[in-house]
């Protein structure tokens, strides 16, 4: 463990479903910061509250994640069933990696893009902004939502930002707060909505699962038009792991599943390992897991499947 910073108590004001606020008084600790370095050389940082505060982080994670799903993502799909459903899968109540990529079945080429540190280049402000325009504004609410003592603003040094003069990394959100993964939601949402009315227009299949992007699209000409439309992004948010993938050539790898026209898979290394598990350690934790992840991704296969002959049929 690495650099311990002191935290004051700070307070948090978020609202419920019933439209009044909720105050969350973090109390006076600390905060850990640890290093772990990564295949390529570079370092991630994490930032890791005491007890009492992750605490109290995971209530107000659990009151934001409610207020996305209800407010966000099925307000979103009732007002338009027009167009795509709403491509977010990570961090929110019902998403996973295989819903995440059965939409991009079927289409030829698929573009992935990774964004770099992805929560330290959230901005708090961004969340509160998104927040307060989908959740917060409501005429029974006289105080606005305030997010602020959940950004890593009370670090100065340990970050040297390069497209920042200032260097000064102040309101993002810190890697290893329980928070940070629906904020960053929060933060992504304008994008989001940017990018997804974007491939509504252009016969694009956009998704997106925590800091993954893919995009889907059956004209080679769509990779040079959609990379121009992600740069559009702000300059922080700096883009890599750029691949493309032609389903003429195999099947495409995407978020640790094989895609093809007919639905997802896990990749072939997996599968003779737990045949290997399966004959050697049958009640291994491992093999347990593995075993439960394989039926999951059949299970949501054969529900992509009967409603693919739903939507057929009524065609």
């Amino acid at each position: 463990m690495g650099k311990v910073y002191e935290l004051g108590e700070r307070v948090v004001i978020a609202r419920d479903l019933n439209c009044r606020l909720k105050y969350f008084k973090l109390p006076p600790g600390k905060v850990y910061r640890k290093e772990i370095k990564k295949p390529d050389g570079r370092v991630r940082l994490i930032f890791v509250p005491d007890k009492k505060q992750r605490k109290i982080l995971r209530k107000i994670a659990r009151l934001l994640t409610s207020n996305y799903h209800w407010f966000i993502v099925t307000r979103y799909d009732w007002r338009d069933q027009t167009v795509q459903p709403w491509p977010v899968f990570g961090f929110r109540r019902g998403g996973n990696v295989v819903d995440a990529v059965l939409p991009h079945c079927g289409k030829r080429f698929t573009l992935s893009v990774d964004i770099v540190d992805f929560f330290h280049n959230c901005y708090v402000l961004d969340a509160e902004s998104a927040y307060m325009r989908n959740v917060g504004r409501h005429r029974n609410l006289k105080r606005k939502c305030n997010f602020s003592a959940l950004a890593f603003d009370f670090v100065r040094d340990q970050f040297v930002w390069p497209f920042d003069a200032q260097a000064k990394p102040v309101g993002r959100l810190p890697q290893g707060f329980p928070t940070s993964p629906i904020l960053s939601n929060f933060a992504f949402y304008q994008y989001d909505i940017d990018i997804l009315e974007w491939c509504g227009h252009n016969d694009v299949i956009y998704t997106r699962y925590a800091d993954d992007l893919c995009f889907s699209f059956d004209k080679p000409e769509m990779v040079d038009r959609v990379l121009h439309l992600l740069k559009r992004l702000p300059p922080h948010f700096e883009l890599c792991k750029i691949k493309l993938q032609d389903a003429a050539q195999g099947r495409k790898r995407l978020l640790g599943l094989m895609v093809d026209k007919n639905g997802c898979y896990l990749p072939r290394k997996k599968r003779r390992l737990l045949r290997l598990l399966l004959k050697i350690n049958p009640d291994s934790a491992q093999t347990k897991g593995l075993l439960a992840w394989k039926k999951f991704i059949d299970r949501k296969m054969n529900e992509w499947v009967v409603e693919a002959h739903k939507l057929l049929g009524g065609l």
